[in-house]
């Protein structure tokens, strides 16, 4: 009997040992907000099949909407 679909989308729950990579991402202010409408929403709306790449999607968008609007590098 083949295995069902949902059985490939269990998340990964062993320790993270990998490098921390750095990445410059440019978004405008309504792209910001956007993000941080989908935060407001608790990510209601956004879907993704696969567990661990929809973590690592949710943990980039927090970090970004979590920036001090203060200490971005506003130099356009």
């Amino acid at each position: 009997m083949a295995p069902h679909p949902l059985d490939a989308a269990q998340p990964d729950l062993t320790p993270d040992n990998t490098p921390i990579r750095a990445y410059l991402v440019r978004l405008s202010d309504r792209e910001v907000d956007n993000l941080k409408s989908l935060v407001s929403r608790n990510f209601g709306g956004f879907t993704l099949g696969v567990v661990n790449e929809c973590a690592a999607i949710t943990k980039a968008v927090k970090q970004i909407c979590a920036e001090n609007d203060e200490a971005l590098d506003n130099y356009d």
